[in-house]
């Protein structure tokens, strides 16, 4: 009986070693994850507000940071999880809270181009129409026609 429970301590403390490794592999990746998508973010900014415009630009650099942002306090949380071995809720709410941002950021910023595009447009009769017809999210201004 005692080699038993020998033998399952031993099993518990590979398995929480394996699990500590596993939080610290993770960790890193998340934080060489982040860094390659700032670097990436900027980079892309700076080729595309020269061919876009500074505002579209601009929105995905906003994008990209605000997942970054998202990415590190997946970091911090993992970070503080190692050192304490607690996992707090507090961390997944911000990063619940700025996920919702960015969701509410790019949906919106593509929804007010197509509406001033509209209302740029809004003299001839603009037909809207959806891009596919299994997804609602994508509509496209395709042009009007004029009056008869």
């Amino acid at each position: 009986m005692r080699d038993r429970t020998e033998t399952m301590k031993q099993w518990l403390s590979w398995m929480e070693l394996l699990d500590r490794w596993g939080y610290i592999t993770a960790g890193f990746s998340l934080l060489i994850l982040g860094m390659l998508i700032f670097a990436n973010s900027w980079y892309k900014f700076a080729m595309a507000s020269t061919r876009t415009g500074f505002l579209p630009a601009g929105l995905q650099l906003l994008n990209d940071l605000l997942l970054v942002i998202i990415i590190l306090e997946l970091f911090r949380t993992v970070v503080r999880f190692l050192q304490t071995e607690v996992l707090t809720v507090e961390p997944y709410l911000a990063v619940g809270i700025i996920a919702c941002t960015r969701r509410i950021l790019t949906a919106s910023a593509p929804l007010a181009s197509r509406i001033s595009c509209l209302r740029a447009e809004a003299p001839r009769r603009a037909s809207v129409k959806r891009i596919s017809p299994d997804s609602s999210k994508e509509w496209c201004f395709l042009g009007g026609r004029d009056e008869p």
